[in-house]
């Protein structure tokens, strides 16, 4: 058989790694093949390139590099754990080739692939040896997306947006469908939206017309866990292209790319956006603007004595965070100021969603509810493109 090596930097093969091998590290549903025991990786050489990959069923993840120094085309599936883990105890600037010359079946691996590094000074080599497997154990992703980007925007942005909402987010949610990030299309720009059900966290981030594409698509879902995994992956300066392209939507950029699958028609019947849609339509009155400090304050206190709910109540001249929604006898926390107007009765709303919500904000709060008082907005000063709602979504 045909040898297949090349020749890398050890910290440029690591990232490589890394971020190929993202799917298989980092989702928790094990690919069904006959070694979905051993987390693989797929390393791939092509004329003047080097590409490493890895499938699960929720996310598939590849990196491709341009690299000079390559030797014959080819590909094979190793480990990805053993090969990690003996890349990072490099301690000083290596050079590595990694080279093999055949794989096993699907079921058995045979050969070996071989890891070589070799010191900048040349004092000293260190070999490691990997079991080579079939690479059909990864299918081969398509290298770039056809379709052309929904949405491109920097990644500080797009982490900022994910972030704010995060808290909203059902996680390990069996029905599949809250523990995901919602991403669609207004005629207002971008909103990213998260919910659990019963509060809800929207973002609408400041894009240049440029960045948004002219393909309407208004309804993308992205699991919140693995996304957010995923950015840290990627270094501040780059600038993210979300696409849609079939049965998947992709993350790409600076030659990493993530795959998720699209939304079954079973979840974007389940994922309540008409709600959102009159959530959005219906105005709403500002009642308080309040101080962000004290307003954490009172939730965490509230949060400590509740039992996962307390009531929002506004008087003439006064904010209170009562810890007990339904006994109005007890005692409530005095928290802010600022109010502008009254409630006919308190609003119900979840300890650790308010709280958490008020911490992704940086500005003041402005609190305005919707006319019959069953809902709460909370609205960032500083940015009012951030705004959180609170209402039982599933009983209305």
């Amino acid at each position: 058989m045909s040898r297949t090596a090349f020749k890398i930097p050890h910290l440029l093969l690591s990232k490589m790694l890394a971020q190929g091998a993202f799917a298989a590290l980092k989702s928790e549903r094990s690919v069904e093949n006959a070694v979905n025991l051993v987390k693989l990786v797929r390393i791939s050489v092509g004329s003047g390139w080097v590409e490493t990959a890895s499938i699960a069923p929720d996310i598939a993840s590849n990196d491709r590099l341009a690299l000079t120094e390559t030797e014959g085309e080819g590909d094979v599936c190793v480990s990805a754990l053993d090969i990690i883990k003996d890349i990072d105890s490099l301690q000083k600037p290596h050079t590595v080739t990694v080279e093999w010359d055949g794989h096993g079946t699907r079921q058995t691996p045979a050969g070996k692939v071989t890891l070589s590094a070799v010191t900048d000074k040349g004092r000293k080599t260190l070999t490691w040896t990997y079991d080579a497997y079939d690479p059909t154990n990864v299918p081969a992703l398509v290298g770039q997306p056809s379709q052309g980007p929904l949405l491109s925007l920097n990644l500080e942005t797009l982490k900022d947006c994910v972030g704010s909402i995060g808290w909203a987010v059902k996680p390990a949610c069996t029905e599949g469908v809250f523990d995901n990030v919602l991403l669609r299309t207004t005629e207002n720009g971008i909103q990213f939206v998260a919910t659990d059900g019963t509060q809800i966290g929207i973002v609408t981030p400041v894009l240049e017309a440029h960045k948004i594409g002219t393909k309407k698509q208004d309804f993308l879902l992205l699991n919140a866990n693995l996304l957010k995994k995923a950015l840290s992956h990627w270094n501040e300066t780059v600038e993210i292209s979300i696409v849609e392209d079939g049965d998947h939507v992709w993350l790409t950029g600076e030659g990493f790319g993530l795959r998720f699958p699209s939304p079954s028609n079973e979840v974007r019947n389940r994922y309540p956006v008409k709600l959102l849609d009159r959530l959005m339509a219906t105005p709403t009155e500002v009642k308080a603007t309040l101080d962000r400090v004290e307003f954490i304050q009172a939730a965490k206190a509230a949060m400590a004595r509740a039992s996962g709910y307390c009531a929002l109540a506004l008087t003439d001249g006064a904010t209170e965070i009562s810890s007990n929604y339904r006994n109005s006898s007890k005692p409530a926390l005095v928290g802010c100021s600022d109010a502008t107007g009254t409630l006919k009765k308190p609003i119900r709303l979840s300890c650790l969603g308010l709280l958490n919500a008020s911490q992704a904000m940086r500005g003041d709060l402005m609190v305005a509810v919707n006319p019959d008082e069953t809902r709460a907005v909370v609205r960032d000063t500083e940015n009012p493109r951030i705004f959180f709602a609170f209402q039982h979504i599933s009983e209305t």
